[in-house]
């Protein structure tokens, strides 16, 4: 394994209950900091990685037709988020397909983590109630997040919003507190490698949500169950983090 493509390793420094650690390259040469929380070493910025593992290259999707497309195929895809304003380069959204991909979309010596490895760091950093508060990013969302706190925002979630295959691959979202438009600023979504109940077949997927106007995080449970909704479809567009792999 080339240590190009591997993980560099920094000094660790703690801070609270996390500790700023080392960095990471993809195989496009993207970098991401990371920082320890309790015992995981999760990335700090989303993932933009465009190719695979393997080196394959994962196809951009911008049409909706396409995108659309894709999801009905089951075929792995990307796309910049785009409204109005055009594209945002910056913003790298992925399909389920693509978080699936036995090629590999994490980075060598990573993976992306599943339902109950996110469950687990809610669970440690103070439950759903709690721990939006911890990781969402002080800047960027539509209002002010006035109880964010400082202990975890290491992590940085940053609002950049979402693609919604059910409402015709649009980026942008409607619910009973917002009318119509760019999910950019109010709303950010990251996949977990989990079918939905553990159901291969499945088409729908747990993922994590935060919003700018709900303080808990969103695990789409009700009650005691998880339901298939249009927010947890394997053809949305979310983000992605990633988790180092423990060392040996």
């Amino acid at each position: 394994m080339k240590l190009s493509k591997t993980l560099f390793f920094l000094i660790l420094i703690s801070s609270l209950n996390y500790s700023v650690a080392q960095k990471l390259t993809d195989r496009d040469g993207n970098v991401y900091g990371t920082a320890k929380f309790n015992n995981t070493t999760w990335m700090t910025s989303n993932l933009s990685v465009k190719h695979f593992r393997n080196g394959d290259a994962i196809p951009q999707v911008q049409s909706a037709e396409k995108w659309v497309e894709a999801t009905n195929n089951h075929k792995p895809a990307w796309c910049y988020y785009q409204d109005e304003s055009g594209l945002d380069k910056s913003i790298v959204l992925y399909n389920w397909f693509a978080v699936s991909d036995p090629r590999g979309l994490a980075p060598a010596g990573t993976h992306i983590p599943s339902y109950i490895e996110w469950s687990s760091l809610i669970k440690d950093n103070g439950g759903i109630t709690i721990f939006a508060k911890k990781i969402k990013s002080k800047t960027s969302w539509e209002t002010p997040q006035d109880l964010v706190l400082d202990d975890l925002n290491k992590f940085n979630a940053k609002p950049v919003g979402s693609r919604y295959v059910e409402l015709d691959a649009s980026f942008n979202w409607t619910d009973m507190f917002t009318e119509y438009g760019p999910s950019k600023g109010k709303y950010t979504n990251f996949w977990t490698t989990t079918s939905l109940m553990n159901d291969k077949n499945s088409d729908y997927a747990h993922r994590i949500g935060l919003a700018f106007n709900y303080t808990d995080v969103i695990i789409d449970k009700n009650g005691t169950s998880y339901s298939e909704t249009i927010l947890n479809h394997k053809g949305n567009g979310f983000s992605v983090r990633c988790i180092i792999d423990a060392m040996p």
